[in-house]
């Protein structure tokens, strides 16, 4: 799936790479089926919020809420060059948490947690799968590390919860 949220910039480094998430996670977390790890998925459709943004409120269906836990960490800066460009890219390690939120006014019992369920394993194979992530990379998310989907919440009162660490190198030029 093709972005068209610009490639991460130094000069505005966390909003570029907010907007390259949130573009990636509202084409995928659509209602659409979309085909990742060899299978055709329905993906459900998902709010997106970011750091301490509220999701829509009140909170009905599924959420993803995408909070930034590791500070941005340079590790290598190296004289590179590509075509129409030579300079210094920056190779930067970051972290990130995806809370997987659902509740579901009036549904059954037991719904609400297997929507989080569902959703944070379709977010972890997303996040695992190389075609998936490869318009990420292009743009400057690459090497996507997730952890495998932790339960948070899943209690009896309609709202579940779901947490999906994921690690990530950053690239972009200086």
């Amino acid at each position: 799936m093709p972005l068209a949220a610009a490639a991460i910039d130094i000069a505005n480094l966390e909003h570029s790479v907010w907007s390259l998430w949130e573009e990636w996670l509202r084409g995928y977390f659509n209602g659409q089926t979309h085909t990742f790890g060899g299978r055709s998925r329905i993906c459900p459709v998902a709010s997106v919020a970011f750091q301490q943004s509220a999701l829509q409120a009140p909170m009905d269906g599924l959420g993803i809420h995408v909070v930034w836990v590791s500070p941005a960490r340079q590790q290598l800066a190296r004289w590179d060059s590509e075509p129409g460009r030579n300079g210094r890219r920056m190779f930067t390690a970051a972290r990130w948490q995806f809370l997987v939120r659902a509740r579901l006014e009036g549904a059954p019992e037991g719904q609400a947690g297997k929507l989080a369920m569902d959703a944070a394993a379709i977010l972890y194979w997303l996040l695992r799968s190389p075609i998936a992530v490869s318009s990420l990379s292009q743009k400057g998310i690459g090497h996507v590390r997730p952890d495998i989907p932790v339960l948070i919440s899943d209690s009896a009162s309609g709202f579940a919860m779901r947490q999906v660490g994921c690690g990530a190198t950053l690239t972009y030029w200086i």
